[in-house]
């Protein structure tokens, strides 16, 4: 059965960083790659159709979008093999749309920031107006998704990434063992040392 790992954060937590390090370990990114970002383009055009960028208002038609990105997960699944998904709008389509989407051989992982530092280099970037809010409403899709509930360890592994550049072969190991794969010593060797902004 071909894996599928899906990489759950808001925009700067490091998912960007963390589905390199994945994809290191042999997981492939759906083409087209949106900007470079690790980010299957296919897959993001969905979500955003559903939760247009910044406000993140819901449109109609969630069974629609269900099926959509069930059908594109399958295609990709049959064309690419092992997959990586990532994309900070996927908690809001909550934990029961996408077990169902991302189908029986889902792997969750799960990264987080201090907001400190997500929110103000997102900020920085000037990518969204109002890009806090936003931030806050992926946050608490995170948790309803995944911390309301008793987080079965098979399917979820969670890190910060603080955790993740200041230990990126031990990460890199947890993550390899999590997602049933080999190893390799080189998967997190892109990723640098944390230090907190002064």
């Amino acid at each position: 059965m071909k894996k599928v790992a899906v990489i759950v954060g808001t925009y700067n937590s490091g998912s960007s960083a963390l589905a390199e390090l994945v994809v290191n370990l042999g997981f492939t990114v759906p083409p087209p790659d949106f900007q470079g970002h690790h980010e299957p383009a296919g897959l993001r055009t969905l979500l955003v159709n559903r939760w247009p960028e910044p406000s993140l208002l819901e449109k109609m038609g969630g069974q629609d979008t269900a099926a959509r990105v069930k059908a594109w997960v399958e295609t990709c699944k049959r064309n690419y093999g092992d997959i990586v998904l990532k994309h900070p709008l996927i908690p809001l389509m909550g934990r029961e749309m996408m077990d169902a989407c991302f189908g029986p051989s889902r792997k969750y992982l799960v990264i987080s920031r201090r907001p400190k530092y997500s929110d103000a280099g997102l900020a920085k970037r000037k990518w969204f107006q109002d890009s806090d809010e936003m931030q806050k409403k992926l946050r608490r899709a995170i948790r309803d998704a995944f911390f309301k509930q008793v987080l079965e360890e098979s399917e979820v592994y969670t890190l910060s990434y603080e955790e993740m550049c200041n230990a990126p072969s031990l990460i890199a190991a947890e993550v390899a063992d999590f997602l049933e794969v080999k190893r390799n010593p080189k998967a997190g060797w892109h990723i640098r040392p944390w230090a907190a902004p002064k």
